[in-house]
């Protein structure tokens, strides 16, 4: 091949190239891509190990540390994140999880926290997009965003192999809290799943924001992920898969017709659950009926 058309092959895939990057939608598609797969990844083990409630609590601990990290001039994710951490930390008290109230205790909580992250806001007297940190602003995200989206995705890739070590992979094994033949393991995997679950949620609050993270967190309970497979990671494969396909579906309606990704996901997520529901109730219903 002559060098002039060397040159000119080189020069046209450079300008190829460059001509993707430069497309606006390519970034956020990347983001809620990842996002799609990290959230009904780790929803999935929190759904084995019964500590979804846990998460609704991180979530909202996140948001009075990202004000704060805010106000004191560092990385908003920085301050999520030790928020999370002091949520995880509160959520593993037995206060919290042997308590006969346990939904109420964790609901007041949660909303309590969320209340006390907004009444923080003109103390400081900072601005906070507050609407792009509840419900994401996913179309205006760049580089730096999709850079920290990938920190989660080699944590739920270490994750994921440690269900195979960890020797808690089913769902009978995973649903007890305790191993009284091996606690260390136990609590070795509990605190890395904590971990995984701050750090995918601080991370996905571009993508979907505090409120349309959780119920993109329970999108395994739709299919009814724990009673179809009881196997861990194959399951975190499926609830991925899923999670994916309306990710995706929501980035692309979103685009059409100008909606917000983040609330019309979690929408979508509304929308297949009360589907899920009827579906059952239908069915059951023609079942009498073919009985009577």
């Amino acid at each position: 091949m002559p060098r002039g058309t060397f040159d000119f092959l080189k020069i046209a895939l450079y300008f190829s190239i460059m001509s993707v990057l430069n497309n606006w939608w390519l970034i956020p598609s990347l983001i809620i891509i990842l996002v799609g797969i990290l959230c009904p990844a780790i929803g999935t083990a929190l759904i084995y190990k019964k500590k979804l409630w846990n998460a609704n609590l991180i979530s909202f601990t996140i948001l009075p540390g990202l004000i704060i990290s805010r106000a004191l001039g560092l990385h908003p994710l920085f301050g999520g994140f030790i928020g999370g951490v002091i949520g995880a930390l509160l959520s593993e008290l037995p206060s919290f999880n042997k308590n006969r109230n346990t939904a109420s205790v964790i609901n007041i909580f949660t909303f309590g926290m969320f209340g006390f992250g907004v009444s923080i806001i003109p103390l400081f007297d900072i601005r906070i997009d507050l609407e792009a940190v509840l419900f994401g602003d996913l179309l205006t995200s760049n580089l730096r965003e999709l850079t920290i989206i990938l920190a989660p995705s080699l944590v739920l890739f270490i994750f994921f192999f440690l269900t195979f070590f960890i020797g808690k992979s089913t769902y009978s094994e995973l649903n007890q809290q305790s191993d009284p033949a091996n606690p260390i393991k136990t609590c070795f995997y509990n605190l890395f799943l904590n971990f995984t679950t701050i750090i995918v949620i601080t991370s996905s609050i571009t993508a979907l924001g505090l409120v349309s993270v959780i119920p993109f967190l329970s999108i395994p309970s739709i299919i009814g992920i724990e009673k179809r497979v009881p196997n861990l990671p194959f399951a975190m494969v499926l609830s991925s898969i899923f999670g994916l396909t309306i990710s995706t579906t929501g980035l692309l309606v979103s685009i059409i017709f100008n909606f917000a990704p983040g609330p019309l996901i979690a929408a979508i997520c509304l929308l297949l659950l009360v589907a899920k529901f009827f579906v059952k109730d239908l069915i059951n219903f023609f079942k009498k009926y073919i009985a009577g």
